[in-house]
């Protein structure tokens, strides 16, 4: 399949308190067993992280000046790009190290 939705994801996790195993939670959702393990670790993982930094923009839930935001994240792109894939994006840049040439 492909990417899943949140509504496959909610009904995943609505279903791990239940202590089912995963891969009775697989066969009643249709959801990978890897899949259901990799989110219910996921979310072990995100409830044992600390709290979030209040100086951070993103964390603390304030929205961020997109075009600010462009541009700074052009900056540190450099020579770079930003691709755009079936199931992701994905980020590049060339750190504007060049190998010497043969002459």
């Amino acid at each position: 399949m492909g990417v899943r939705t949140l509504a496959e994801y909610e009904n995943v996790m609505a279903l791990i308190p239940s202590r089912l195993t995963d891969l009775q939670i697989s066969r009643l959702t249709r959801i990978p067993r890897g899949t259901v393990r990799d989110w219910r670790v996921q979310d072990r993982t995100r409830a044992q992280k600390r709290e979030p930094d209040p100086d951070c923009p993103a964390c603390a839930g304030s929205t961020m000046d997109g075009p600010k935001y462009a541009y700074l994240f052009g900056l540190y792109l450099g020579d770079g790009c930003i691709s755009e894939h079936p199931r992701q994006v994905s980020a590049s840049h060339n750190d504007g190290l060049a190998l010497p040439h043969d002459s």
